[in-house]
């Protein structure tokens, strides 16, 4: 099966709300630096000229508002990724909604848009907290929040790989009767063998070798779903005192995203994820 067009995606996070640093963090030591590093991000979206899904969390856009207008002007599609960062398994059904709403009001009054799409914080949809489903489902066209295996952090063992259309009460099932499309984030799967690879951490761990064949082998069946945030771009985020375990995984490579980023933009075709469902006939034009 031939793909034309992957799925590109942005979690507009500042680095002290990574889940490895938030702990760590107060004033004295929170200093932004989310305008510099998704400036950066634009500019090679611009040079290769891609669309991709930006999913903003409702604090920063209240804080950057400026910001948002400039991705959405730039052609990106503008989704939801919550108001505070905190995970769906922290929050009940009352201050999630609390949550969604804020965010949808303080989105579409910068951008005149209503977002069409969500992302829960840490993907932290599962099992456990598919309560929130019913929320998402009156609130959004499609949901982007299930990572299809385990991990320590998060993860949903036998979601489903590709794109499905995702039953109210049960985060494994696919039902046709459900107006929620749920974009699963992309392993690399092959007999009984799964690897994290298109995003994140992920990236930045791998040589571009590995991700190259890894996205090579996914699109071969489905399209690749990649994402990353804004501050692994950027070498001038702070450097504060974490245990080992939180110093790698947030700082490892930090800064070598941008080569990778240019590198997959050169090898395969990227668009919002808006843009791939009316490309592909999921939603109406």
């Amino acid at each position: 099966m031939s793909v034309q067009f992957h799925m590109l995606s942005v979690d507009l996070e500042d680095w002290y709300q990574s889940a490895y640093l938030r702990d760590f963090v107060d004033n004295d030591n929170a200093f932004p630096r989310i305008e510099q590093s998704t400036d950066k991000i634009l500019k090679i979206f611009l040079q290769h000229q891609t669309s991709a899904t930006f999913f903003v969390l409702g604090s920063i856009a209240e804080k950057h508002p400026a910001l948002i207008k400039r991705i959405a002007e730039a052609g990106h599609e503008i989704a939801s990724h919550g108001y505070s960062h905190t995970p769906l398994y922290n929050l009940t059904p009352e201050s999630f909604r609390n949550e969604i709403i804020k965010t949808n009001q303080i989105l579409e009054q910068i951008t005149s848009v209503k977002p069409k799409g969500y992302r829960a914080p840490y993907a932290s949809l599962n099992q456990q907290t598919a309560w929130a489903l019913k929320i998402i489902t009156d609130e959004f066209v499609y949901d982007s929040s299930i990572f299809p295996m385990k991990t320590p952090l998060y993860g949903v063992a036998k979601a489903p790989l590709g794109i499905y259309r995702i039953a109210e009460h049960n985060v494994l099932e696919d039902d046709n009767n459900s107006n929620l499309i749920e974009i699963p984030f992309s392993i690399y799967k092959a007999s009984c063998l799964s690897i994290p690879c298109t995003g994140g951490i992920y990236v930045r761990f791998l040589p571009f070798s590995m991700i190259k064949y890894f996205f090579s082998s996914i699109a071969k069946n489905r399209a690749v779903n990649f994402y990353f945030h804004p501050w692994e771009t950027d070498t001038e985020i702070p450097r504060i005192k974490v245990p080992i375990k939180n110093r790698i995984i947030s700082y490892y490579n930090v800064g070598s995203y941008p080569d990778k980023i240019n590198k997959l933009l050169n090898n395969f075709r990227f668009c919002s994820i808006e843009n791939y469902l009316k490309l592909n006939k999921f939603v109406n034009v």
